[in-house]
This record gives C-alpha cells, structure tokens and sequence, in this order.
C-alpha cells in the first residue's frame, strides 16, 4: 500500500493486463483520481473505497490530494504491492525504485516485461547468442541458410551486443526431447546467455494433438527450457561437468549400486546416468538460499517401474519411468521435468532411488533455484508455424516417418491416414493445442522467476506466401517473418 499525501500527486501504473488499484481515502478527504481513460473522478468527502480498472499493461491512474491523504494498493496480488511511477531528470516517466524492485518479483510483473528489463540491465555485458530448435533454425529453405535464416539475420542485426558469439545449437529433426543438442548440453550456461528457437513442428508432424501428447508435450518442453533458462551454477549433472565428453559421474554425486554414464542422439541428444539395480540410488547435496529443485529424468516406453525423490529423507515424489508408446521409435528416453518445493534456509540432501523393478531410473540432472531472485539466461521461445495441406503432407513423408509408422502403426494410422485431418491446421483443435501446450511451459516456467518468454511467431507466417519450394521450411521472405517477434524483444532491449 503507498500512501499519497495532502498536496502530491502519484501515477500508478499496471505491469500486468487485468490490474486494477484501489484507491482509499477516509471522510473529509479532498481529492481526485484521473483514470486510464482519462476522466477525472473526485474523491467521495465521505469516504472512498473504489476498485480502478482492469488496466491494460503500462496503462496508469493519477491520484492527486488537497486535504487528507489516501492510500493505493494494487489488486490481484498478496500484499498488494503498489506499482508507482516518477519523473526522471530528462522528463521521462519511469518507475520509481520501490517499485523497481517490487515489479522485479516473480508474479507482479508480466513475462515478458520482467525478462526484457532483466536484459536491459546487463546488455552491456551479453556473452553469447545461441540457437537450439530444428532446421528452421539451421536456415533450411533460404537461398543461403547461413545468411538468410531466421536466426543468422538476428545474429547479423543483435550479435555485435555479444561478446561470445553466435552459437549454433539447432538439430535438423528436433522433437520435443531434442530442443537441446549436442552442441547446446556440453556448453556451461551463464546468466548472461541469450537462446532463441522455434519449437513443435516436427511434434506436431509426428504425433498428432491427443491429449497425451499434450500433456507430454507440456512436460518435454519444460524440461529442455528450464536447463536452457539456468546458468551451470544452478545445475547437477549426472555427469562430470568438467570432464562431460568422457561420459563419467559427477564427483558431487555419490552413487550406490551399478550405473551406467552415457549419451547417444536416440536418447533426446541428452546426457543421462541410469541403472537397473533395485534400490540403487544417486544423492547429492543442493546448497542453502533454494526454494525450488526441479528434477530432470527419462521416461521409456519399456520401463515399467517407478523411482523416488527424497529430500533429507523425506519421500517427496514417486515417478513411473514409463514412457509412450507413441514416442518410442524416434526419441526413446524423452527428458521429462519433476518439480520440488524446498525450504531455502538451508542446504538439503537429495536421493534419488530405483523403487521397483524391472526398468531404468535414469537422471539428467537436478537444478535448483531461489524463484525470488533468479536471474538466469534469456529463453526466447516460438511457436510453430502452420503448414498448408500439401506442406502437411509432405512433412508426414519426411525423416523418420516411416520408422514412427511402423514402430505404432495403430495411433500413427489414426492420425496419419494420409487423409489430413482439419484439426491440423491453424486456427484449429490440433494445431491451437500444441501452441497452448508450449505456451503453458513457458508461463510455468516464467512462473517460477525463470526468464522464459514465449513468442507467437506463428501469426507471423503465412504457409503459401512464406514457403518454399519444398512445402515445408521457409523461403526467404518467410524466414525474414521469423525475426519479427523475436527482434521486436531483442530491439526493445538494445534501444535498436
């Protein structure tokens, strides 16, 4: 709450779509509010208590006193925590320094906003820019991938604010396991990392929209976004990080039982550590000032066991190792992403154990953060962009189709039948669900303090007049579509 004394005048301005103020003032009180419409509304002498708006993001109210005062608090939030604004010395009005800080905290500030200030705040010491996705992100379907890709034009216009360079992550057949490669898993993140891709096609060419899916979809993502949004100080690995090509364990981590370090493109290109062993079990120890642990672990449709997660001896979660059938010829070991509340007081021992038999515990790596106060890389995430019928069924024939076909041919027949259904095109069930299920990772995420945004670069992309001749990826004018959510963030940023 923040008082406006006799004689002052104090602009509030929302962060957030759907904020309204509450504007208090006791009897006897003179004064008056101009609200975001701009109309000027006198405070009742008998008393107020009125609720302003809902408010448009960085839309404000005014409250102005003559005698009496009256407090302005921000509804929507606990605490209410008000969001007021200044004159700065060149005329500009910008927040003041409480609520700076305030519209810093996870919750009170939208997404996008809080993530771009963030930026703001160290542009001037940027490391690198790095590409993860799939071969939209390579440049296929331009004239010259490496200069008219999407993520190439960003680098040529952004990358003189990086100090590392341009990184290449991206795959050439990225499902929703392999956002993360090779190239991308073995690389120490820092705070000062931006990312930039387009995820979900070849999900969505594969898969299909049901419910399961989604709801893998969803989970799959998370756990690729969360890695790329923490630097490698936040991180365990199941493996050594300073050693990560030997494939051997990591020396924070003691292990009991038989396990297995490894790494090959069939398991979602990520590094994991699994064992059979019943009761064997991986534990660490996560430093105090954490409130959050997430938990990054594969699933396989062979696996019919399950896996626990102790903190200091408590059992907190049990997970099937399970995987779907559906997901089994291309990416067995699907990453997926378990979430822990943790006190941030002090430090805690982790355990994670084989519970039951037959199967796999396999482990990625355990991550863990303080959700007031992170400030990790920069995660900007695209939705996939709609194809026409013919480029639908051309991308059904591309790749590992056929090995999916095979492998499930009951599910993949139902969706596939080589008869498109409407539902995946854009505007539709299918495709509409796969945008809210990426969207919704992202917003979890983001929910959490992480500076994960997510970007509809999908209505910028017009399937007949942005595609190749392949059907498939981009053209020119299509990649040059690309850039416009992601430099529309990034110009923000860099004041270009």
């Amino acid at each position: 709450m923040t008082a406006v004394t006799a004689g002052t005048s104090k602009t509030f301005t929302a962060q957030v779509d759907g904020a309204a103020f509450v504007v208090i003032a006791p009897g006897g009180a003179v004064g008056s509010v101009i609200d975001q419409n701009g109309n000027t509304q006198a405070i009742d002498p008998n008393g107020t208590r009125r609720t302003f708006g809902p408010l448009n993001e960085l839309q404000s109210i005014t409250v102005s006193m003559q005698i009496g005062n009256a407090d302005v608090e921000l509804n929507g939030w606990s605490g209410g925590i008000p969001i007021t604004a200044e004159t700065n010395s060149t005329g500009q009005t910008v927040l003041d320094d409480a609520s700076a800080q305030a519209t810093a905290r996870t919750g009170v500030v939208s997404h996008y906003a809080r993530a771009l200030r963030r930026l703001q705040a160290k542009k001037l010491s940027l490391n690198r820019l790095m590409v993860y996705g799939d071969s939209y992100g390579q440049g296929v379907g331009a004239t010259t991938p490496t200069t008219g890709g999407y993520a190439y034009l960003l680098n040529t216009k952004y990358g003189s604010n990086f100090s590392g360079g341009f990184v290449q992550g991206a795959v050439s057949s990225q499902t929703t396991g392999s956002y993360i490669s090779p190239t991308l898993n073995d690389l120490k993140l820092t705070a000062n990392d931006v990312l930039l891709g387009i995820v979900g096609l070849n999900q969505v060419r594969l898969y299909g929209p049901s419910p399961d899916v989604m709801k893998d979809t969803q989970l799959v993502t998370e756990a690729a976004l969360a890695w790329m949004a923490l630097p490698e100080s936040n991180k365990i690995r199941s493996h050594d990080p300073n050693n990560i090509a030997a494939n051997v364990p990591n020396p924070a981590v003691t292990y009991s039982g038989t396990w297995t370090h490894t790494w090959t493109p069939a398991h979602a290109t990520k590094r994991f550590s699994y064992s059979n062993a019943l009761n064997s079990t991986a534990t660490m120890t996560v430093p105090a000032g954490n409130d959050t642990l997430y938990l990054v672990a594969c699933k396989s449709v062979a696996n019919t066991n399950q896996f626990t997660i102790t903190v200091d001896g408590v059992v907190v979660s049990t997970q099937s190792a399970g995987g779907a059938a559906y997901n089994q010829a291309l990416n067995n070991f699907d990453p997926f992403l378990f979430k822990v509340k943790i006190d941030p007081s002090a430090s805690h021992t982790v355990v994670l154990t084989q519970s039951t038999a037959p199967g796999n515990l396999m482990w990625c790596e355990v991550m863990f953060f303080n959700s007031q106060t992170i400030d990790g890389p920069t995660v900007l995430v695209g939705n996939h962009v709609n194809l026409s019928a013919t480029g639908w069924a051309v991308a059904a024939t591309l790749g590992s189709y056929s090995s999916v076909k095979a492998n499930d041919p009951a599910s993949v027949s139902a969706t596939f039948a080589q008869t498109w259904n409407p539902q995946w095109m854009y505007g539709s069930g299918g495709m509409q669900a796969h945008h809210r299920a990426i969207k919704q990772a992202c917003e979890n995420l983001a929910n959490d303090g992480l500076n994960v945004v997510y970007l509809d670069t999908a209505n910028e992309f017009d399937p007949v007049a942005h595609i190749s001749a392949d059907n498939v990826h981009p053209n020119d004018a299509g990649h040059i579509a690309l850039t416009r959510p992601f430099s529309a963030f990034l110009g923000a940023a860099f004041g270009v």
